[in-house]
This record gives structure tokens, sequence and C-alpha cells, in this order.
């Protein structure tokens, strides 16, 4: 599924190609004001469920107005998953996070290969889910086509050859490479003894936003395999945070609710976040 993507999707050298891309002033402007067009329809969404007092998703929410731009920047086409009225980009966002979770399940389940070859259990699942992704993704490549180029990528991460780690673990030749972003988050050892604790200050040095080492806070990874969609997402998320603190105040639905993950690769709290929304009245209006 992913190769034929990247076939169509990037050029011969693809890697180059969005790291020129992404680095040019058209892109940033035109992120940029997909943006701006796309906020204010969440903030439409809030406004509304907080006119009726209405318990809203923000998380869901969240997701949808991240996807639809995403869509917007990178196909040219308006997925438009928020409003919630058109069927078959309902079905294809529903297809790719259970896809998502079930992927994920993989590594915990030893018999996925056999599930997978009889068509059983949640590989039939995701069988018909991969489908649904292809065919949606499939349309929008036809209409780009003349626009794109053939090409291949390699995106492997195993060893090419022996190693040793600078600690003095042995790599053989063929062992897959990861690491844990969930515990590396989590560790005393390098976040110190408040390393649990929601403490955003941790992040301000003299008051100052003091970015730490991409090595240490992995979320975008780092080196020659730095996110390039990190100045992308930074933009996206400053600006709906910018919306909604300035139009709304929240509150949590249910304060006594403990927050836990939905387990997938990506991580997303279980069973959404829910919460209430009231008008936000800023100080010189009043």
């Amino acid at each position: 599924m992913g190769s034929l993507w990247q076939m169509e999707i990037y050029g011969p050298t693809s890697g180059s190609l969005q790291v020129l891309s992404s680095s040019t002033k058209i892109l940033r402007d035109f992120s940029t004001a997909v943006f701006m067009s796309n906020t204010p329809k969440l903030v439409t969404k809030v406004s509304e469920s907080s006119i009726h007092k209405q318990i809203i998703a923000l998380q869901d929410l969240l997701m949808k107005t991240a996807l639809d731009s995403m869509f917007k920047v990178g196909f040219g086409f308006d997925l438009d998953t928020l409003s919630g009225s058109d069927e078959v980009s309902n079905r294809f966002i529903k297809a790719f996070d259970e896809s998502n979770c079930i992927i994920f399940w993989r590594y915990v389940d030893p018999l996925w290969r056999l599930k997978r070859y009889l068509n059983i259990g949640k590989e039939a699942a995701l069988k018909t889910n991969i489908r649904v992704i292809d065919n949606f993704v499939y349309e929008l490549i036809e209409h780009k086509r003349e626009q794109m180029k053939n090409g291949k990528l390699d995106d492997g991460n195993c060893s090419k050859k022996d190693d040793i780690l600078p600690d003095g673990f042995k790599i053989k030749k063929g062992d897959e490479a990861s690491y844990m972003a969930y515990p590396m988050g989590r560790m005393p050892y390098i976040w110190g003894e408040d390393a649990e604790e929601f403490w955003p200050e941790r992040w301000l040095h003299d008051g100052v936003f003091r970015p730490e080492s991409p090595f240490k806070f992995t979320a975008f990874q780092g080196g020659p395999r730095i996110c390039l969609g990190k100045e992308f997402a930074y933009r996206q998320m400053k600006i709906m945070a910018a919306f909604l603190v300035f139009f709304f105040k929240f509150e949590l639905a249910d304060k006594g609710k403990e927050a836990t993950y939905k387990t997938m690769l990506t991580l997303h709290m279980d069973n959404g976040l829910h919460l209430y929304a009231f008008p936000h009245v800023p100080a010189y209006f009043k």
C-alpha cells in the first residue's frame, strides 16, 4: 500500500524534494492560509456547542481539523471531516483510525500473520479498512497524477552492518533499531524526578521558551530523520490554540475522570477529551 502511494506522491528524490518544498515561502504562506481558513470552522463548531451548553469532544474536533488541513495542503482536496456531512470522508477517517489501532496490536499479537492468512479477527477488519483507504487516496492521486513523477523511497530502520552502541550494546546486521518515546518521556534520569508531573514551566528559562534537544524530546525525531512536518505542525497548533484560547474558556465535563491512553501508533486519549466551552471575554472588552 505505502510504496505505491510513495511512488505516486513523491518524486525520484523524494527526500530532497520534500525538504526543498517544505522550506519555501510559498508552502509556508499557503499552509498558513489553510490553517487560518479551517480554524474558524473549528471555532464555529465549538461556539455552537457552547451556546447550547453541549459537551464537546475536543480531541475529535482537533484531529478532524488537522486532517482537513493536511489534505488541503498535501492534495489540494477539501476533506471536510469536521462538518461530518461527507460520508466518503467519514468512512475514510474511521478506517484510518481503526487501522492505526490494529497495526499497533501486531506488536503484541504473535499470531497476527496467521490471522492475516486466514483473514479472521482484527486482520480481516484491517484488510477491509485498507481497501477503503486505498480507494480514497487513489482517487485523489488520479486527480493530481499529471503533477507527479515516479520514484522510490528507501525508509528502512534496520542495521546494515554489525555495530556497537555507545553503551556497549551489540547490534547485528539486519537487526531492527527503534526507540520507545513513551518511556523516554517519563524517565527521571532524562527529565528529573518530576518527569511524570504536568509542569509546562519546565520548558521556560527566565520566562522564555527553551526547546530541548530533539534527541531528548523525540516527538519530531532529530538529525537527518527529523520530521519534515515539524514546523507545519507547530504552525497549525499555534493558530488553533490562539483562536480557541482567545474565544473560549474550557472545563472538563467529568473532573473526576482519569485520563488514559488509547493504545495505537499515535497515542490518543481513550474515549476522547470531553469539555464544556464558555465564551471568553478579553479584559479590554469588559
